[in-house]
């Protein structure tokens, strides 16, 4: 844990002093498979930056495309719902035909109950039909989904730190691939619980790198921790420092230079 990093001791520099400093990426991200399946496909290597959205890993994806051309040939199909209508039409045209009819009493009360019953049976059919089809929609959906659970994608802009898996092996659960996010850096800044009250979000601090050659970088400090570790008298505070251009190698020590704004 970086709290064990804590003993680590930097040489003071400026205005406050840090105990440990580290430059982490700002995010690392364990990419799993959403689904089970064999991986069929690999679209990027360790050290390559990836965009997001790019595709990363393609499972294979055979039984989730016959299922989604099943369904989606059914919700296209609306003979039933036509056929339905042609009912509809036909047991209307029977009840205008015959009203005269039972009005002077040439049909009988049952006569009419069944022309009557025989329209509202197709009434509910056209009701069914039209039931099934949005039911075959949602199936469409759902298949869509399935299929797109099948490419695993990259979440963010990052860099792919390792590939955890192979073509032909199956995946399911057990990360594939691990990205970093470097764009942008994590300062973990380790400091005494007695200057908690001078770190507040928004504060901007100079930060001394070492790599790729000792400069200093401005970070903003986005996090600070609640409570203090009692045994040292440790707080632990977090910062954001650009590294847009991908200079400052993530993975390193770093110290605290001065102060950039009060």
């Amino acid at each position: 844990m970086l709290w064990a990093l804590a003993g680590v001791s930097l040489p003071a520099m400026g205005q406050e002093s840090a105990v440990s400093c580290l430059i982490l990426p700002w995010e690392t991200i364990e990419l799993a498979a959403p689904t089970e399946g064999i991986v069929t496909a690999i679209h990027a290597e360790r050290g390559e930056t990836v965009a997001e959205g790019q595709l990363l890993v393609q499972l294979n994806d055979a039984l989730q495309r016959a299922y989604l051309a099943t369904v989606s040939a059914r919700a296209g199909d609306e003979s039933a719902l036509r056929q339905a209508q042609v009912r509809v039409n036909f047991t209307q045209s029977a009840v205008e035909r015959n009203r005269p009819l039972f009005n002077a009493k040439l049909m009988t009360a049952d006569e009419w109950e069944q022309v009557l019953g025989s329209h509202e049976i197709a009434l509910i059919e056209v009701e069914a039909a039209r039931a099934a089809l949005d039911q075959a929609r949602l199936e469409v959906d759902r298949a869509e989904v399935a299929l797109a659970q099948t490419r695993i994608t990259a979440p963010a802009d990052a860099v792919v730190l390792e590939r955890l898996s192979s073509v032909g092996e199956a995946a399911g659960g057990e990360p594939v691939m691990r990205l970093v996010v470097i764009d942008r850096l994590r300062v973990e800044l380790f400091v005494s619980a007695e200057s908690h009250q001078r770190w507040t979000n928004g504060r901007t601090v100079e930060i001394l790198a070492r790599f790729p050659s000792e400069a200093r970088h401005t970070a903003t400090v986005t996090a600070v921790d609640p409570v203090s570790d009692a045994g040292t008298g440790i707080l632990r505070v977090q910062l954001a420092l650009d590294n847009s251009d991908r200079q400052i190698l993530a993975g390193q020590q770093c110290g605290l230079a001065e102060t950039a704004a009060p």
